[in-house]
């Protein structure tokens, strides 16, 4: 129902008597009140190229910026020297941030949220470069993360670390220099990363993948668009992430001929090529398959318990019920795909939502009484463990909220 293009309204009530995780009932409770489906396009592609396509004329070239970093193991991403946010007319393609907040709300073509394996050591750094059905991002993590999110309707994703392979884990699968993450629409994915790291994602359109598919039917594995893969790459990686640095600089330095129709064209072309010849012929990562697909049902259902009452202590025996399924198994599935233990990832899960929750409180609510709701009890403990993953005491982030203009603090 969340990727269905039709509205009906009996339908999304009938849904939304469902514990769902906040963002899909907000999205279908946005839905009713508006009678229409949401424009994924400002989200997918920048607000530029959906203005593009909604008006038939191309944006304003955008200003060039810094060279693309050097690949080796310790790439940096030198992102932009203008500082954090969104540039102006509203085309986010540069973004530094000193929190993993706005970096998250940031990222293309998928949809989930972060938890803190770390203390953050650095600042977070994204860099878009939009080929109309292609997005190539960068990102810079700024500590150690496990991701989980659900890839958007209308675009497959690849996922590439570009550093500390050895830290990384997708799927359950640890990462190296020759395998490369293959997601689907609509299908959920874990990204362990134990250290800060960085990474290139390129989100294809629907329609791109299909065609590409449809000119090479004698190549193409059909199999590959109905599940997320962790592949062994059939080619050295490195030219694929070469042509993705060189857009980056072509885009920063001399974004007007890039995105001139006939050469953005020719380059999203050659970055099709250059990823389904990476990719094909499909050869799984030497793995244990078996139950894989029990795996990923069993996480599914303890996340979405937690998202669906972030303001509930829960404890290994509510997601246990839940799951179906023995402590030992959740034990292990947490360990192996999520990179902790079901107790940790509860403490994390409720550390960030009381930071959610301070983050939106309201006129008057004080810290104590926030946390009160999450069955906090030891406010000592609890304010150390939110400074060191946060940098910042619980008081501090209220104040630093409530600081801002009122159009932005509701934001």
């Amino acid at each position: 129902m969340l990727f269905d293009k039709r509205v009906e309204s009996e339908l999304l009530r009938e849904c939304l008597t469902l514990p769902l995780v906040p963002s899909w009932r907000r999205t279908l409770e946005r839905r009713l009140e508006q009678g229409q489906v949401e424009d994924w396009a400002p989200r997918l592609q920048g607000r530029d190229a959906a203005e593009k396509r909604r008006t038939g004329h191309r944006s304003p070239a955008r200003q060039a910026d810094t060279n693309a970093s050097t690949l080796d193991s310790r790439v940096d991403l030198r992102l932009s020297s203008t500082g954090a946010g969104r540039f102006p007319g509203g085309s986010m393609s540069r973004l530094i941030c000193a929190d993993f907040d706005e970096f998250e709300e940031a990222l293309y073509g998928v949809e989930g949220h972060y938890v803190l394996r770390s203390r953050q050591q650095r600042d977070w750094r994204l860099r878009v470069v939009e080929l109309d059905g292609v997005a190539l991002m960068f990102g810079r993590e700024g500590a150690g993360t496990v991701y989980s999110g659900v890839g958007l309707p209308g675009f497959f994703n690849i996922f590439l670390p570009l550093s500390r392979h050895e830290c990384t884990v997708l799927g359950g699968q640890r990462l190296d220099r020759r395998l490369i993450g293959w997601m689907v629409p609509e299908a959920m994915f874990h990204i362990d990363a134990s250290q800060p790291a960085s990474w290139m994602t390129v989100a294809m359109s629907c329609e791109l993948v299909l065609r590409w598919a449809q000119q090479h039917e004698d190549e193409f594995d059909a199999s590959m668009l109905a599940r997320n893969l962790v592949c062994l790459a059939q080619q050295d990686l490195a030219p694929l992430v070469w042509l993705a640095l060189r857009l980056l600089r072509i885009d920063h330095c001399a974004p007007q001929e890039l995105h001139a129709p006939a050469a953005e064209c020719a380059a999203r072309g050659e970055l099709l090529d250059r990823v389904f010849r990476s990719l094909l012929p499909v050869t799984p990562a030497p793995s244990a398959a078996a139950g894989r697909h029990n795996h990923q049902s069993i996480l599914r259902r303890a996340l979405e318990l937690l998202d669906a009452m972030p303001d509930t202590p829960l404890h290994l025996a509510d997601l246990c019920q839940a799951c179906h399924t023995s402590e030992r198994t959740l034990r292990n599935l947490f360990t192996r795909y999520l990179g902790m233990s079901p107790h940790r990832y509860l403490m994390q899960h409720r550390l960030h939502a009381i930071r959610r929750a301070i983050l939106h409180a309201a006129a008057g609510e004080t810290i104590t009484e926030i946390c009160a709701r999450f069955g906090v009890w030891d406010f000592g403990r609890f304010a150390g463990l939110y400074r060191r993953y946060f940098g910042e005491l619980p008081s501090q982030s209220l104040r630093s909220r409530r600081s801002l203009p009122p159009s932005l603090s509701q934001g």
